[in-house]
């Protein structure tokens, strides 16, 4: 009976056992952990000392299993060590148990050595050993002295000097519009192609469809063109030609052929506005609006881009650019407006002769071909030519060729 009532305990203990939880150790086994920084690329002037912030995050979230170490040290770029930064290198620890998330810092001190000179790169080296590292990043020395930079001088002398320290592959940069996917992936392209201009075409939106992702999107190419010697801003560009019609939650207005249709210029230059704001707030200075076609054939696939067949409605609904642009010179500074684009001169509008219109076949592209035409150019206050000025407005906007 007693060895029975032993063999009863024991199988019970041993029952008890095997639902206990495991050994917290697992869990070490399947955790990785990332080391990044703030920023890919910290910008300084000389005799600044720049704090730069490393953190380790884990997979599953939990603290460090084990304690990590990051070596880091300042590499060879084109500024000179000793002249334009003092050389540094070190090792930051994180402790076991320390949270996901943790950050320690270390400085790297510049020096004022007093002469004009172009942008230079101080890149960063971190290594540690069994975990990620995710990028290097890299510390960058403002141009300084240079006339181009000086605000004082006339616009003319700074461009001429501008243009003069520009190469070849520079201004062929400077020259090119990147479509935001060829550099989402990998946004130190916009420095190395040196890019002048990046844009979002439709549907081409962050990961994260938000206010903050474009604006954190936006910056992060806006960095990578101020790494560059010349540190030549980059410009993002979007299509918001109702509405900022990309963005998710963003207002989204009547085409311009309905807009047209209200003849209410107040109306329209309020729409501007609106728009304006919205796409500003996502960081984005440059809308590819409006379209001020005129359309005479509705087969044209894109003639409700615009404001009518009639030359005179299209030029009162220009007023859109006072609400994109602002009225006073200036207003661009401000924080709800963006530089409009008069569209599309090339390809797209009225017909430039009195032939009867194409075949239905081609339908697609047929009876909108150009806005300089004899047509319009009967309207009461003139047609509008690229790169001329508004004809109500008195000032310049970005025109651009058609897309279709």
């Amino acid at each position: 009976m007693r060895s029975r009532r032993y063999a009863v305990l024991v199988g019970a203990g041993a029952l008890a056992v095997s639902l206990l939880p495991g050994p917290p150790a697992a869990a070490a086994d399947t955790q990785t952990v990332t080391v990044t920084t703030d920023r890919p690329v910290y910008q300084a002037g000389e005799g600044s000392r720049v704090p730069v912030d490393v953190a380790v995050t884990t997979s599953d979230g939990r603290p460090l299993a084990t304690a990590t170490t990051v070596r880091y040290a300042t590499g060879a770029g084109t500024a000179t060590p000793g002249v334009d930064y003092a050389a540094a290198s070190g090792v930051l620890t994180f402790p076991a148990g320390s949270p996901s998330g943790s950050i320690r810092r270390f400085t790297v001190t510049l020096h004022r050595d007093r002469s004009a000179e172009t942008a230079e790169a101080v890149p960063l080296t971190l290594t540690s050993a069994g975990v990620t590292v995710a990028a290097q990043p890299t510390v960058v020395v403002d141009a300084h002295g240079l006339p181009y930079l000086d605000r004082r001088l006339p616009v003319e002398q700074r461009v001429a000097d501008l243009l003069g320290r520009m190469t070849l592959p520079e201004k062929i940069g400077q020259m090119t519009q990147a479509e935001r996917a060829a550099v989402a992936d990998d946004p130190t392209a916009v420095a190395r192609w040196q890019l002048g201009s990046v844009l979002s075409g439709g549907g081409s939106t962050p990961a994260s469809n938000t206010p903050a992702a474009w604006v954190e999107m936006v910056n992060g190419f806006q960095a990578q063109a101020l790494s560059t010697r010349l540190q030549i801003p980059m410009i993002y560009g979007i299509d918001a030609v109702h509405g900022h019609g990309n963005v998710y939650g963003a207002t989204i207005f009547p085409h311009n052929v309905g807009l047209g249709a209200t003849r209410d210029p107040a109306l329209v230059e309020r729409v501007g506005h609106a728009t304006a704001t919205e796409v500003r707030a996502t960081g984005i200075p440059w809308d590819f609006a409006p379209c001020l076609c005129v359309s005479r054939d509705e087969r044209w696939g894109r003639s409700y881009e615009s404001f009518g067949e009639d030359p005179a409605l299209v030029v009162r609904m220009e007023t859109v650019i006072d609400g994109l642009q602002g009225r006073r010179p200036g207003q661009l500074d401000d924080g709800d407006r963006v530089l409009a684009t008069a569209k599309h001169y090339a390809a797209t509008a009225t017909p430039t002769t009195t032939r009867p219109p194409p075949p239905p076949t081609r339908a697609g592209r047929g009876g909108s071909r150009s806005i300089r035409s004899t047509r319009a150019s009967r309207s009461p206050t003139g047609p509008t030519s690229p790169g001329s000025t508004s004809p109500r407005t008195s000032r310049r906007w970005a025109p651009t060729t058609s897309a279709a």
